[in-house]
């Protein structure tokens, strides 16, 4: 049993594979112009904070951009995939626009490891790159399926917020249950109730591993000197873009990458 330990987190590799081999990875995420304020410094974080030798491509999955949204991507790298969700307003969190967006992300990442079979790490829109992520994925390389994001909360026991599909022929099959599991939940939100619900019911068929969410996407709140991703979550009294992504916690890096 291998130990790596980073400040106050132990990440515990049960058995290791070294190919020798640097691993790249596509990073992938959606977004259509109501949340194009998060696309923003979504790309342009992870433009500044990783390392370019790590990434392969950063795929964005366009449900409803603009083309003035479409026209400022043009210039930074990134390679933009049309889908047939066109829903360029969200009125409300969790409202029927955002179910649509929110509940097609996991068909998205099949769709591009389908088109693409590369590792591809699932990140949602609201999130912000702060620090190096594949210092963690790269405890996992060639010994894990895929990577999940461990809650601090009871429930759900994981958050969808954040997927790495590792090996490829292995995510598939579980994508296609997670997806098939989501609208099977009543619970009002439910991207992280099913997927906590397919990885209990199916986890002796998967080789996965668990990064906790202060590290790998921490809710801002929860924000350590390790954290690697700053999830922008809507809370009570912070729902709107413009106030997510104002908080204090977020605002240096809006200053550093002026934005």
């Amino acid at each position: 049993m291998n130990v790596t330990t980073k400040s106050n987190y132990i990440a515990i590799i049960l058995y290791s594979h070294n190919t020798g081999e640097q691993m790249k990875y596509n990073i992938l995420t959606v977004a259509n112009h109501s949340y194009f304020n998060f696309l923003k410094l979504f790309i342009s974080s992870a433009r500044r904070y990783l390392p370019e030798n790590k990434i392969n491509f950063l795929y964005v999955y366009d449900t409803g951009l603009t083309s003035q949204d479409l026209e400022w991507l043009s210039t930074r790298d990134v390679v933009v995939r049309p889908t047939k969700v066109d829903m360029a307003k969200m009125d409300n969190i969790h409202d029927e626009v955002w179910e649509t967006i929110t509940y097609s992300k996991t068909s998205f990442l099949k769709d591009s490891l389908m088109r693409d079979p590369t590792p591809t790490i699932m990140v949602d829109v609201d999130c912000m790159f702060v620090n190096d992520m594949f210092f963690w994925l790269e405890l996992f390389e060639g010994n894990r399926d895929f990577i999940l994001c461990r809650t601090t909360y009871k429930k759900p026991k994981y958050i969808g917020c954040f997927f790495a599909a590792i090996d490829i022929k292995e995510s598939l099959p579980f994508l296609d249950l997670w997806i098939k599991q989501i609208p099977k939940m009543n619970t009002m939100v439910k991207e992280s109730p099913a997927l906590s619900k397919v990885v209990e019911d199916h986890s002796l068929q998967y080789n996965y591993g668990e990064i906790r969410d202060k590290v790998i996407c921490a809710p801002v709140h929860l924000t350590t000197p390790d954290s690697c991703i700053l999830h922008m979550k809507s809370y009570k009294d912070i729902r709107t873009v413009d106030q997510r992504i104002t908080q204090k916690e977020v605002l240096p890096y809006l200053k550093e990458l002026d934005l």
